[in-house]
């Protein structure tokens, strides 16, 4: 899921780790916040750094159509509202996690892996 919103919309992981069900309006996804995973405690959730990091992305329909079968998905396990992350439920996936999932991914269909943050420069542009 995490690689498919880098693919198509270019944003970062830290963006991507703090995406909500709430920032979904429609066919539009209202990017405000960003996170940074820690290895220990808490992790930092702050602001874009860049006021035009502050958008509203138009989603291609390929990736409403992700998103609507991820969300249904996650609407079966119990206690699931939209202000769950849609990359990790009630905390955000974590990166090592993603890697290994990316690497996986990758292995099994013979590609080369390549690193979540260099998909968002596979971005189809319309």
């Amino acid at each position: 899921m995490c690689s498919s919103i880098a693919f198509y919309t270019g944003l970062k992981k830290g963006k991507i780790h703090a995406l909500k069900w709430t920032d979904i309006d429609g066919k539009y996804l209202n990017v405000t916040r960003s996170i940074s995973q820690k290895l220990r405690g808490e992790d930092r959730k702050t602001a874009p750094k860049n006021k035009s990091s502050i958008r509203t992305l138009q989603l291609p329909i390929p990736l409403i159509k992700i998103l609507e079968e991820h969300k249904k998905r996650w609407s079966e396990y119990k206690g699931f509202n939209d202000n769950f992350r849609i990359c990790g439920g009630t905390r955000p996936l974590r990166d090592t996690s993603l890697a290994k999932m990316n690497e996986q991914l990758a292995k099994s269909t013979g590609l080369k892996t390549i690193r979540i943050h260099n998909f968002r420069h596979s971005t189809p542009r319309c």
